[in-house]
């Protein structure tokens, strides 16, 4: 069962040449997925031609901010049933060891932090198919103590593999 659902979503017919567009969603996120593909043209002698690609794509190329409210992210949390827990390091810098650890996970991964209350924040992002994964952080002497759930089995999980990559970088 393949994980990338793809659509052409514009072709362009010019008088010599085509233009496509095409997207990937990803549907079940995995840490990384392989794609492939060819583009078969023809030379002004009428030759074909194939030319084989490939790639590779990251569940970080698919996660975007999900903005929302407090008591949205409250109403969404009790709602997923997909949990999991985790100590992460925590990073030190000019602020906070929280502030200073979600930042890196912000600017890295493209999630939005929203709300901070002391040694606590609660962080959300979706994939681009919409699938949210929420996190509730606490600081917990030198470790950041993470949960995180969304409606997806796999997007915790991957979230957090992806989250400790940041955090273990020099």
């Amino acid at each position: 069962m393949t994980s990338l659902r793809g659509n052409v979503i514009e072709c362009l017919e010019g008088r010599d040449s085509s233009v496509c567009r095409y997207t990937l969603l990803m549907e079940r996120p995995h840490i990384q997925v392989t794609f492939k593909g060819a583009v078969l043209y023809q030379t002004q002698s009428g030759h074909l031609h194939t030319l084989q690609f490939s790639g590779k794509l990251s569940t970080t190329d698919f996660i975007r901010p999900l903005m929302l409210s407090t008591e949205e992210y409250g109403k969404l949390w009790l709602s997923f049933s997909n949990d999991v827990k985790q100590n992460l390091k925590l990073l030190t810098g000019t602020e906070s060891p929280l502030i200073t650890t979600l930042n890196a996970l912000q600017e890295n991964l493209r999630i939005h932090t929203v709300h901070i209350i002391g040694s606590e924040g609660i962080v959300a992002c979706r994939l681009l198919n919409g699938a949210p994964c929420l996190m509730h952080c606490r600081v917990h002497g030198a470790s950041l103590a993470v949960r995180l759930r969304s409606p997806l089995p796999a997007f915790p999980d991957c979230l957090l593999y992806h989250c400790q990559r940041v955090l273990q970088e020099p």
